[in-house]
């Protein structure tokens, strides 16, 4: 599929609560996005995922490979591995660490709960080269009746983990984040409905994230907008491969919109790459 180029904002406070700036109060006609991440009481939740994402790395770094690919879901076979090739990708690897940053909104599907938790990687090969890498793990626990204790635990369920030889800064941004939000309510809004209906869905899912000109572009024109196409394969998330810094003119950050069915939300069917550009700590107009 051709690639969509997106301008997206981020408003207010969100972006200035990382940098630790001032902002000006918001007015009546501010809409300010949600806080990243769950309501105090998902709060444990989201720091069991992450813990789940440093013991992974404390494993591999052990060289106790069993450990780490148990925390796979499935035994092990979400990696796409048996164990035996697991460990064999790490027979060159004399070091590891991992840098965890902070945890997206808890996604809840058919009977499921999803988190994407960004990383960046530094790991040495036995020769002494430094291999770096950046991307984001999506992990996964059952919340079902009747599930196990081990099912109810988060697993490591997705990866999206790329070299980046120049460098892994930025993938924990604002803006990356930003991307996150938005690839999460791309179901949300569905282009199949009267245009009325697309038009609020458009304003109370997207206007949060999105420029003032591209809410007033899409509302005029809703079958312009991004969203829920057909009722099956729907847009579930995105996927975060790489975030370059543009100076002035924000950041871009390249995507992928992973695409699932209604019948089965564990199975990949395509994903499609987008191009977002992100003006961090601008005032809505």
């Amino acid at each position: 599929m051709s690639a969509r180029f997106l301008a997206l904002i981020l408003i207010l406070l969100a972006a200035c609560g990382k940098k630790g700036t001032d902002a000006s109060p918001p007015t009546d006609s501010d809409t300010i996005s949600p806080p990243v991440g769950e309501p105090p009481s998902d709060e444990p939740d989201t720091a069991a995922a992450q813990a789940v994402v440093h013991e992974y790395y404390a494993a591999i770094a052990a060289g106790q490979y069993r450990r780490a690919y148990l925390l796979w879901g499935d035994s092990g076979r979400l990696s796409n591995q048996t164990f035996q090739q697991f460990r064999t990708g790490f027979r060159n690897t004399a070091s590891v660490r991992v840098q965890v940053g902070e945890p997206g909104r808890i996604e809840g599907a058919a009977g499921s709960r999803y988190i994407e938790i960004p990383v960046e990687i530094e790991a040495f090969t036995d020769d002494g080269a430094m291999q770096r890498f950046s991307g984001t793990y999506t992990l996964r626990r059952v919340v079902v009746d009747g599930a196990t204790e081990s099912q109810r635990r988060w697993h490591l369920y997705d990866a999206e983990i790329t070299p980046c030889p120049d460098g892994c800064a930025n993938m924990d941004s604002a803006a990356a984040e930003v991307v996150r939000r938005f690839g999460s309510r791309l179901r949300m809004v569905s282009l199949l409905g009267p245009e009325a209906v697309v038009v609020t869905a458009i304003r109370e899912h997207y206007a949060p994230l999105i420029t003032a000109e591209l809410l007033a572009r899409w509302t005029a024109n809703p079958a312009a907008s991004v969203g829920r196409e057909v009722s099956s394969p729907w847009p579930q998330r995105a996927a975060i491969t790489a975030v370059e810094d543009q100076a002035e003119r924000g950041q871009v950050v390249r995507a992928d919109i992973v695409y699932v069915t209604s019948s089965d939300t564990t199975a990949v069917v395509y994903r499609e790459p987008v191009t977002f550009r992100v003006t961090l700590g601008a005032d809505r107009r």
